[in-house]
């Protein structure tokens, strides 16, 4: 057998002295070890301790947590069941808000025909009651034209009544057949004028909502901008013509200055010789001619300027 599985430290100290430690070398170095090998068990002890406290603590709150989980369960739940309840809510409420609006259409609906048919119903009363008050007069032996002239006064008292009133005055109650006709008339007359502005009035409404109205406002709106920028471009265009027109004015007039100092060398040499005069009198006969053509030329561009200036103005 060998040494090392007889004995296993022999073995290595062995191994160590052959490297050329000695054995107090050996031997601190196994306290050493010794050290960290008691450190590190401590270390391992007191992990243990603490893993051991903590499932403790764990075991001893699962209870508490497997509750909080129950609770945490039951109140997710009973959320959700109360959205679901909210959302029912709603939309029970929408529909109530819906059925609430119809019935007021409706109420207001009937409400007019009420009104209208409590009209009409008065309007026949008074129609019998007249008739009624006709006949009675026509048996006592009163004359039409009295009752007449009654019935006048009593519509000419009613100028300060509502409208409704005037038209319940004016166009219900009848004598005979000739103001029923007539009365006829003049209702078959006012509805054919109220349709006719409920007609137009549905038209100028439909063509506001079909969009024409925006597209004529569209339209004037690109006019506007169009006859803007055509303005602009003839403001640009007249002070361009205004800067040439200054530009000729001032080469007309620097020309003329020019022309000036020219003379007025001619003239001061009035007293040297003949000979010299005639050079001097030839010489500025033919130059000129050029500035003469070069001034006509300015003078017309000139003018030519000042006419589109006006016409533009």
């Amino acid at each position: 057998m060998a040494l090392s599985d007889l004995a296993p430290s022999a073995a290595t100290a062995s191994k160590l002295m052959k490297s050329g430690m000695s054995l107090t070398q050996i031997y601190s170095q196994l306290v050493s070890v010794t050290d960290d090998l008691s450190q590190k068990k401590e270390e391992n002890r007191q992990l243990h301790i603490t893993i051991n406290k903590i499932v403790q603590e764990l075991e001893e709150k699962a209870p508490l947590l497997q509750k909080q989980r129950a609770e945490y369960l039951e109140a997710k739940e009973s959320n959700v069941a109360l959205t679901q309840q909210i959302e029912s809510l709603v939309i029970e409420c929408n529909r109530l808000r819906d059925d609430y609006c119809e019935s007021s259409k409706i109420s207001n609906h009937y409400s007019r025909e009420n009104s209208r048919l409590k009209g009409e119903l008065a309007d026949l009363g008074r129609q019998v009651c007249f008739l009624l008050k006709e006949i009675e007069h026509t048996r006592g032996g009163l004359l039409n034209g009295d009752h007449d002239s009654s019935h006048n006064t009593n519509i000419t008292n009613s100028s300060d009544m509502s409208s409704s009133r005037i038209i319940s005055k004016t166009l219900v109650t009848f004598s005979d057949i000739q103001e029923l006709q007539a009365n006829n008339q003049k209702l078959l007359r006012m509805i054919r004028e109220l349709t006719d502005k409920q007609e137009d009035l549905e038209r100028h409404k439909e063509q506001f909502e079909s969009g024409e109205m925006e597209n004529k406002i569209e339209t004037l709106k690109q006019r506007v901008t169009e006859l803007t920028e055509a303005q602009d471009r003839q403001t640009k265009m007249v002070n361009g013509l205004i800067r040439q027109r200054d530009m000729f004015k001032k080469l007309y007039h620097d020309h003329m200055k020019g022309k000036r100092h020219e003379m007025s060398a001619v003239l001061d040499t009035s007293d040297l010789e003949k000979d010299d005069l005639h050079m001097m009198v030839d010489v500025p006969e033919k130059s000129p001619k050029p500035a003469v053509v070069e001034v006509s030329n300015f003078e017309v561009k000139f003018k030519e300027t000042e006419k589109q200036l006006e016409l533009l103005r």
